[in-house]
């Protein structure tokens, strides 16, 4: 639920109590409480997992101040996803800062009572008006289109692109704008679905893999599988994932979730696609992630020596970025995962 109402004007207070609050934007009519503004906020930079708890005098009090909190905690992470760099680095922005950058707020789940607000939001930052912050000490690295097959296997039968998979559903609900990962997914129509077949994602020809870059203008493929185990109709359910690259299917990384139930399984799914997102871009910053040359030739002439692209057009800044130490994929922080979802 992306909510598109400045921070400073969504939580204005009803009556007399709008009468003392102190908006930093200049005033403009706010959606009613609980009530979302159903919106696309193109070219943007989505932070998502944030974890509020704030109490206030009145319920819109809390809210206020759980969402500036929130801001305030997103930006680093965004500063540190883009640079390569420890969140620590991020430049110190006061909130009349924040708010003229953050384009909306996603409330992915929340609870609240007459004077407390505890929540998991996304914090959306505007791309250009984020861009003279980044520009200053920021080097950000994008890979080249990548071909992406979600491979499902869900009691015994693996599925990619043949039918919309819950595994699929949530690759689309990935604000992929916010990854340095350029992914390309297939259409449903056609021959695609046949092309790009779970007995595909298994193949190493390399001759049949090229044909195949060579139809979606890609560099490369990036298999990121998942296995759901169900203890009983509705009851648990464990998923299995791993993230592999290239046809040679080389491994960087795998993890594995629980959900206490089948009402569970989409915020698991969810969850688990930025997981893997993040194996990818880790892999990208650490020189792992490279474009084929052999399976994409137009590519070869643009790319550096760990495989990055420059963004260059968007901030204005040189594409090379230090290479991190990857984090490694057994364990997750539990803060970082939704409610009825563990590692």
């Amino acid at each position: 639920m992306r909510l598109n109402v400045p921070i400073a004007l969504a939580v204005l207070l009803a009556a007399g109590a709008a009468m003392s609050a102190a908006p930093v934007n200049p005033p403009r009519e706010a959606p009613p409480a609980g009530e979302a503004v159903a919106t696309d906020v193109g070219g943007a930079f989505t932070v998502g997992g944030i974890d509020v708890d704030y109490s206030g005098k009145t319920a819109d009090a809390a809210r206020f101040a759980a969402w500036r909190a929130a801001q305030r905690k997103a930006w680093p992470q965004l500063w540190a996803r883009l640079s390569a760099k420890p969140a620590a680095e991020a430049p110190k922005l006061a909130d009349p800062a924040l708010d003229a950058m953050v384009a909306g707020i996603e409330v992915e789940s929340e609870r609240l009572s007459a004077t407390r607000y505890i929540a998991r939001l996304g914090v959306v930052f505007d791309r250009a008006r984020a861009a003279k912050y980044l520009g200053g000490g920021a080097r950000v690295v994008t890979s080249h289109p990548m071909l992406l097959m979600p491979v499902l296997n869900d009691g015994g039968v693996r599925v990619v692109y043949e039918a919309k998979s819950p595994w699929l559903r949530a690759w689309t609900r990935l604000q992929a704008e916010s990854s340095p990962i350029q992914y390309v997914r297939a259409s449903q129509v056609g021959g695609d679905p046949i092309l790009l077949s779970a007995w595909q994602a298994e193949r190493s020809d390399r001759t049949g893999w090229t044909m195949l870059m060579n139809r979606f203008g890609t560099a490369d493929v990036l298999m990121a599988e998942a296995r759901l185990d169900r203890a009983w109709p509705g009851g648990p359910v464990t998923g299995t994932f791993a993230a592999y690259h290239g046809p040679g299917r080389a491994l960087l990384g795998r993890f594995r979730l629980r959900a206490t139930s089948g009402a569970g399984l989409e915020a698991m799914l969810d969850a688990a696609v930025k997981r893997t997102d993040q194996l990818y871009a880790e892999a990208l910053r650490a020189g792992k992630l490279r474009g084929d040359t052999v399976l994409a030739q137009d590519f070869a002439g643009d790319a550096g020596e760990d495989g990055a692209v420059p963004t260059a057009p968007l901030l204005g800044a040189p594409a090379s970025a230090p290479a991190p130490a990857p984090a490694k994929a057994a364990s997750a922080p539990k803060n970082l995962l939704p409610p009825g979802v563990t590692p």
